[in-house]
């Protein structure tokens, strides 16, 4: 994920060796020393050459995630939407 706004993130999506960008809604929630990141989004396959299924598998695919992350010590710092975070190991 490179960017976050108003629910709406972007990032790379690397799949099959080729990179697109890709803008999807998500929800990131932030308590404590974890991180929440849940999404629900749809690609073209063809967008990334996979055309080995061909008529057997949609156009759409449909990809969920549910990422938790948590930090090994404690970050003092307020995150607010759109805030990019580093410096923290997260595991």
């Amino acid at each position: 994920m490179t960017s976050y706004e108003n629910g709406q993130a972007e990032g790379d999506l690397t799949l099959n060796g080729v990179t697109q960008t890709i803008s999807f809604p998500a929800t990131i929630t932030v308590s404590g020393q974890t991180v929440s990141i849940k999404a629900n989004l749809f690609i073209q396959r063809s967008q990334w050459n996979l055309t080995q299924w061909g008529g057997m598998v949609q156009e759409e695919l449909g990809i969920s995630f549910d990422l938790i992350a948590t930090t090994d010590a404690m970050v003092e710092t307020t995150i607010a939407t759109g805030d990019v975070v580093s410096g923290a190991m997260m595991s």
